[in-house]
């Protein structure tokens, strides 16, 4: 079995323990672009392929073109807003999600870009690469209120971090 590997993450660590049990029953491809694949590249890979764990790739009805061994695809977080849902099934590939395997990738970066906001990164990453030291100002996070909207996965895990700073 020939299972292809879109995930630009899983693509760089290519240790990861979410590929362990893939590694048991098949060989591993990875996506080598260091960016989400296109329809096209993927209709040039996939008539080798059985399977795919798959990123933020383009899976529309072209992508699906030729790959008569594919069986399914995998994203490898919660969305198939990239899947062309239809042309999968005529296809006759099943499409998957796996709930929760991006959860603290996700969370750790909308906590990030709370410090990159109320620290003003941004601007002041700008000033020091245009060669000026620009005096920083902003928001301590401490003691402040943070309204999460859906605590599933992700938002359990920034209520936590949230918590560890000393948010209420």
């Amino acid at each position: 079995m020939r299972i292809l590997i879109t995930s630009t993450s899983l693509c760089r660590d290519r240790e990861h323990p979410a590929l362990d049990p893939l590694r048991a029953i098949g060989e591993l491809v990875f996506n080598e672009t260091g960016r989400p694949m296109t329809a096209t590249e993927l209709a040039e890979v996939l008539p080798s392929i059985d399977a795919v764990l798959a990123g933020v790739d383009d899976f529309s009805a072209d992508a699906f073109v030729g790959g008569d061994r594919l069986r399914v695809v995998s994203r490898f977080g919660v969305g198939t807003d990239r899947v062309d849902l239809e042309a999968a099934q005529r296809a006759g590939v099943v499409v998957a999600r796996t709930p929760g395997a991006n959860a603290i990738g996700v969370a750790e970066l909308a906590i990030g870009l709370m410090f990159s906001v109320a620290r003003g990164i941004p601007r002041l990453d700008a000033g020091v690469r245009a060669g000026d030291w620009p005096r920083g100002t902003g928001i301590e996070l401490r003691g402040r209120t943070l309204a999460i909207l859906g605590v599933g996965a992700i938002g359990r895990i920034v209520a936590e971090g949230a918590r560890g700073i000393g948010m209420e």
